[in-house]
């Protein structure tokens, strides 16, 4: 096991009439503030009139910003930095799902720079101060409820970018499952794609002399969210099934399923990204498909985890290439059990795409590959590109290049 350092200072208030608490809490941290939120989902479920009557009883003052997409975008986080300048906000509050948080704490950041908050996204500056961040999660799949990440679009470039820091963490998130029973059925699948996601990418790179506890905590949290999915997919407003899935999202990227293993690189995100900055197909759905080719393509190169995960996920048994190309069709057989889609073609992704969505990818990937110092990048080499034997930026972006094609063709 690596050496590692954790620490997650986000209060947690999970459970039925937590939002009761809501006032309470927030008034820790100011009186004056801003609301973010979606396309009015919060409206017509009637979140939205009890957030504002518990506020408003408590003299907080309140801005508003809404129009949140489900891929954010950066000009409403600048919007929100307007306000939140002008009005001299003390706490930024989103109710939604992720990419209300991930607008929230991007708002949070921006708040307190004069320059562009799009730098946070780039690279450029680094996050060393934020507004509070307070969060009311309605969509459980990113699990930015508590962490310290945020990832953007930018609608001129079309690139999808995250940024974070340990000050972007929320200071407190109320979570009841009773709040995600309006998810309709797609997107209730798609939230589960997603969480599972950030469960395979640390177990995936996670490979060191002794990962068993990150591993076996990560194999069983996999379990519950396959085995709990198309239980709450056969009763929308299964409490039990909504609080299980709605914690297994929240413990999923929180830090606690990649303690030990190797510094994470979301690779599959980094994939995902691209498309949905291109195309703006939904996250969840797009990893589904990314997930289904990406592990065809593991099941041939790098077999050993993926069998681990198909003997300890899914019974079934050998340590070989056969095995491991089980565990692939045993994913995209689940994915097609909860109407998730597995090819390009489902989200409206043809061959004629590949080139741009091989140059977006590229062009994320230099950023991350150029931002290493030489021996940093010696063993992000060694260990995300084992399969060549030069590591230099130029070899790594070469191969990279045939690689998204390949999985990309198995994605067809």
């Amino acid at each position: 096991m690596n050496n590692f350092f954790f620490h997650n200072p986000t209060k947690i208030l999970f459970g039925k009439g937590m939002v009761d608490n809501l006032s309470s809490e927030l008034k820790t941290y100011g009186t004056k503030i801003l609301l973010v939120y979606g396309s009015g989902s919060i409206k017509r479920m009637g979140l939205y009139d009890k957030v504002i009557k518990n506020l408003s009883q408590k003299d907080i003052e309140i801005f508003e910003l809404s129009g949140v997409k489900s891929n954010p975008v950066v000009s409403l986080v600048r919007k929100g930095i307007k306000i939140s300048k002008e009005n001299k906000v003390d706490v930024i509050f989103a109710v939604g799902g992720g990419s209300v948080m991930d607008t929230a704490k991007a708002i949070a950041a921006g708040a307190l720079v004069e320059f562009d908050v799009w730098d946070f996204f780039t690279r450029k500056e680094e996050v060393k101060n934020a507004l509070p961040i307070i969060t009311i999660p309605t969509l459980p799949a990113s699990g930015s409820q508590m962490n310290g990440g945020a990832v953007i679009v930018n609608e001129k470039t079309q690139k999808k970018l995250g940024t974070g820091g340990s000050v972007l963490y929320p200071k407190v998130s109320i979570l009841d499952p009773e709040l995600t029973f309006s998810i309709p059925t797609n997107y209730t699948a798609y939230c589960s794609a997603d969480m599972l996601s950030h469960i395979i990418e640390p177990y995936f790179h996670g490979e060191t002399e002794n990962t068993t506890i990150s591993d076996s905590l990560a194999e069983t949290v996999m379990k519950i969210i396959i085995q709990t999915t198309p239980k709450l997919l056969r009763k929308l407003d299964n409490y039990d099934a909504r609080g299980d899935l709605m914690w297994a999202a929240t413990i999923a990227h929180n830090g606690m399923l990649s303690f030990g293993t190797s510094p994470v690189y979301y690779y599959l995100h980094v994939l995902e990204h691209s498309l949905s900055g291109l195309f703006d197909n939904p996250h969840g759905a797009g990893l589904s498909v990314l997930i289904s080719g990406w592990s065809k393509y593991t099941a041939k190169h790098a077999p050993v985890k993926l069998a681990q995960l198909g003997r300890n996920v899914f019974n079934l048994n050998g340590y070989n290439k056969k095995t491991a190309l089980s565990t692939a069709m045993k994913l995209e057989e689940w994915f097609k059990l909860i109407n998730c889609p597995v090819t390009l073609q489902e989200i409206g992704i043809t061959e004629n795409n590949f080139k741009a969505i091989v140059q977006n990818v590229l062009s994320n990937v230099t950023r991350i590959l150029k931002s290493k110092d030489n021996g940093s990048l010696k063993d992000f080499g060694e260990r995300y590109y084992s399969e060549i034997q030069n590591k230099d930026i130029e070899s790594l972006l070469k191969f990279e290049k045939e690689r998204v094609l390949n999985i990309l063709e198995l994605c067809k």
